[in-house]
């Protein structure tokens, strides 16, 4: 990815961590493009785009924004900002299932904390959309997806620290892809089967 630099007037911490954002190693599997920040959100912001492609019925998208205010917004509770959407097809039969949002929920808030990635205000949905489709009296296949959006504040000691938070935004994307993360042997809810289960 070739990044556009930042304007001239971006802070030089924040500029160091665009840098780290676009120089990050993400999995083969994820392809992540930049795209045009937001402008009306904070002051300064950064944004990319990935997608993961395990085969024609497994995928998954999202967007990751990195923002930075340093008004420092009380409901941030801090200067930064990540906020992150994920959307991937839902096998309809998953869509019955109780802890089906917990189990997604799971996918970043466990990541999180097994990448010891420090944060604070961690807040966000977990929407399930489910359609049945009918031609005059017959009925078609329907469509159901999962759609996450989460929003937290990262809290770093360092610069490099950052990358731990993107790490377990990869995770999010592997997750919801079907695919168990890279590096780390985790079970978000406690049972064997919780994040294996694969998305459809």
């Amino acid at each position: 990815m070739t990044p556009n630099r930042p304007d001239s007037d971006v802070p030089e911490s924040f500029a160091a961590l665009i840098d780290q954002l676009w120089a990050f190693d993400w999995a083969p599997q994820m392809t992540v493009e930049q795209l045009n920040p937001p402008r009306s959100i904070a002051p300064f912001a950064a944004a990319a785009a990935a997608s993961v492609e395990v085969s024609e019925e497994e995928s998954s998208e999202g967007k990751l924004i990195l923002l930075h205010d340093p008004a420092r917004p009380e409901a941030w509770g801090g200067d930064l900002r990540c906020v992150t959407f994920a959307t991937a097809d839902l096998d309809r039969h998953m869509v019955y299932q109780e802890d089906r949002p917990e189990t997604a929920w799971a996918w970043l808030s466990e990541a999180l904390r097994q990448y010891e990635a420090q944060f604070d205000a961690l807040s966000g949905t977990v929407t399930i959309v489910s359609n049945t489709s009918f031609s005059g009296s017959k009925l078609k296949p329907g469509q159901a997806s999962i759609e996450i959006r989460a929003s937290w504040t990262p809290v770093l000691e360092q610069a490099q620290d950052l990358a731990r938070h993107l790490r377990a935004w990869q995770s999010l994307m592997m997750l919801s892809a079907g695919l168990p993360p890279l590096d780390l042997d985790y079970d978000p809810l406690s049972g064997p089967d919780a994040w294996l289960c694969s998305v459809v």
